[in-house]
């Protein structure tokens, strides 16, 4: 107003009055101040200035489409296609030209003001928090149906969990999928909410979402983990296997490859269906195998239309559960960069580039995934907590070890993913989140004072002992990839040992300290068993590939064999392969019950094999242990839903985490303002 007019729409003799004048009294109409100014821009502005909220602009993006017609290359002549508001007598003269001049010079400003405005992303808050369930165990992967109204999310142990639809407001919950009808997982809800769809331990079904028959969309391949989503019109699916992303139609047979990202997961789709947002990395965080695994993931979003992903989080932390906000695009996601796992948002530009920094939104929230109604007003979370211990057990001689026996080794409320114990079982090295974030410590086994031996920004993870009890080789990130380091038992500066761009993990000492075995590019088509050694002067050389295709590699007693996991056809096999190289020989064939999963160990004279599989029969994990030159695997540590996967075999003891896993789901509301 006062741009185009010289003057504020108030004036007074002292600001009690003029703010008198806000309160009763309507502004002068700009053409009583600027005759010039044409009538519909005078419209525009005078309706900013009303009285009421209500009888004002809504939005930045209403008033922007009343000033855009106005902005010509004419000069902000009004256009041919515009009814006037009022008859407005035309100005001549060269003043008149300096007063037009000047009026496009005013819409010009205010449109880049508008347009800035607009590009800005929205401050997203959260407001009012309701639990809206509270049952002992897991309640996970929460989805709210389009207007906001119910929930659907899974209950029950990882392998058997069902499939479930409330109210948010309360009322009854309905179970959708039978009971023992194997496991459901990552619902979601159709565009038009009448039907959900989830995975499950046959592949990707939709089942009406309040309950009926299910039908098969994708079988799922021995090898994979299916998750899916819906397009916005509700006609196609989005899902990942393996290292690529395809879309599907609900009612077709053909899927159609998307884009290719490594290891992706957690797709979803923008709803302008512009963009599908893909989670690359860390599948282990919301697979039954290992939910809620500690590892680093990011967030990618690609072309609906197909194209080059573009990743929009970085990558040496925890990034997953991308959930769309209806306007503008923005993602929201789940995050621990800055320690526990708490939601985050990043604006996505049309570029499908991320705007600016990513914006954290909760404290302490804890968070595993998250999920956004359509209209964008409210958002449920699984709020997600894991705590993890080493116990020890004796090896009995019938070689079954009762929970009853076994005894904790370290104690509290943290999480330890992985651990070694040394040779003489006098001391204990393991990674704990006890200081925020996974870093490495050490303690006497039969208890004492705890020692932290790193304090990396990024995770310092999976330590391992050398025989002689000096060294410690471990993983952490450099410049966003996995390195293999090696610290000295007593403390000290790390020595890198890896220096390549691939994602080098889990790493184990050869018996004479001489070299190391680790994995390489794990669940990607590159992903191989790697060593590398050092020479008499301490220098580590280059490392080569043992096995390609291999997985975690771990050295016999007598350093001449290594252990890992081999795809053989569309199964997994546990292999033993030469350290010098050769072929490998099958130890527990692919086909054979149960089958080896994550975590195997050589027994300390070298004649068992200890692995971790699922018992063929209550799906729960367990350690079997089986003689290298084959039989029948021995359930050694029934475990049920209690055990981590991670073990440690030594003469007389197994050492393992036990842990426990507690989840509910919560509903927030999201406000939003610029």
């Amino acid at each position: 107003y006062e741009l185009v007019s010289g003057r504020t729409p108030f004036t007074g003799r002292t600001s009690q009055e003029v703010l008198a004048m806000h309160v009763t009294q309507p502004p002068a109409l700009l053409c009583l101040h600027r005759p010039a100014c044409p009538a519909e821009l005078e419209a525009v502005i005078m309706k900013c200035l009303a009285k009421r909220p209500a009888d004002r602009w809504q939005t930045a993006d209403d008033l922007l489409a009343q000033l855009e017609p106005l902005a010509t290359p004419s000069g902000g002549t009004t256009p041919t296609t515009t009814r006037p508001m009022r008859a407005v007598t035309p100005a001549t003269g060269r003043g008149s030209w300096i007063r037009w001049l000047g009026v496009a010079g005013v819409v010009a400003a205010i449109l880049v003001a508008v347009a800035l405005a607009s590009r800005r992303p929205l401050e997203v808050r959260l407001g009012r928090r309701l639990q809206l369930t509270l049952s002992p165990g897991l309640e996970l992967d929460p989805a709210l149906s389009p207007d906001g109204r119910l929930v659907a999310y899974v209950a029950g142990p990882l392998f058997g969990t069902r499939l479930y639809v409330r109210q948010v407001e309360g009322g009854s919950t309905i179970a959708i999928t039978a009971d023992q009808a194997g496991f459901a997982r990552m619902p979601r809800w159709s565009p038009d909410g009448q039907r959900l769809v989830f995975s499950s331990n046959r592949g990707i079904e939709v089942i009406p979402g309040l309950g009926g028959a299910s039908r098969l969309l994708v079988p799922l391949p021995p090898e994979g983990w299916l998750d899916a989503a819906w397009s916005p019109d509700g006609q196609s699916i989005v899902y990942a296997l393996g290292d690529s992303v395809f879309t599907r139609p609900v009612n077709g047979t053909a899927s159609r490859p998307l884009a290719r990202l490594a290891e992706a997961h957690s797709c979803s789709w923008s709803p302008n269906g512009r963009w599908i947002a893909c989670v690359s990395g860390n599948r282990q965080f919301i697979r039954n195998g290992d939910f809620g695994n500690i590892a680093a993931s990011s967030v990618w979003v690609i072309p609906a239309a197909g194209g080059q992903p573009v990743r929009v989080t970085d990558e040496e932390s925890l990034n997953t559960s991308p959930a769309w906000l209806p306007r503008p695009a923005a993602l929201l996601y789940v995050s621990n960069r800055e320690g526990g796992r708490d939601i985050y948002q990043v604006t996505i530009a049309s570029s499908g580039r991320p705007v600016g920094s990513s914006v954290r939104l909760t404290t302490g929230l804890n968070a595993a995934t998250v999920n956004v109604s359509a209209d964008g007003r409210r958002l449920v979370y699984a709020a997600y907590n894991r705590t993890a211990n080493v116990w020890s057990a004796p090896i009995t001689a019938s070689g079954t070890t009762r929970p009853s026996q076994a005894q904790p080794v370290t104690s509290g409320s943290q999480e330890i993913e992985a651990f070694d114990v040394s040779a003489d079982e006098r001391w204990l090295v393991f990674d704990s989140d006890r200081s925020g974030i996974q870093q490495l410590y050490r303690m006497p086994v039969q208890g004492g004072e705890i020692e932290q031996l790193t304090s990396d920004p990024e995770p310092s993870m999976a330590p391992s002992m050398s025989r002689d009890g000096r060294e410690i080789v471990y993983h952490t990130f450099r410049n966003g990839s996995r390195q293999i380091f090696v610290l000295p038992f007593e403390g000290g500066a790390p020595l890198q040992v890896t220096r390549d761009s691939a994602q080098n993990r889990i790493a184990f000492w050869s018996p004479d300290g001489r070299s190391i075995v680790f994995q390489k590019d794990a669940f990607a088509p590159t992903q191989a068993s790697r060593i590398v050694s050092r020479d008499a002067e301490g220098r580590w050389g280059a490392p080569r590939t043992l096995v390609q295709g291999g997985s975690i590699g771990v050295p016999s007693p007598d350093g001449r064999r290594v252990l890992t996991l081999l795809r053989q056809g569309d199964r997994d096999a546990l292999v033993v392969v030469p350290l010098t190289g050769g072929a490998p020989r099958p130890i527990v064939s692919h086909g054979a019950v149960p089958t080896p999963d994550m975590i195997w160990r050589w027994s300390p004279d070298g004649r068992f094999v200890y692995y971790l599989a699922k018992d063929p029969v209550d799906k729960r994990r367990g350690i079997w242990r089986l003689p290298v030159t084959g039989g029948t695997p021995l359930l050694v540590v029934p475990s049920g839903d209690l055990l981590r996967p991670w073990f440690e075999v030594h003469r007389n003891r197994i050492y393992f985490t036990r842990g426990d896993q507690q989840s509910d789901v919560w509903m927030t509301e999201i406000l939003q303002s610029r």
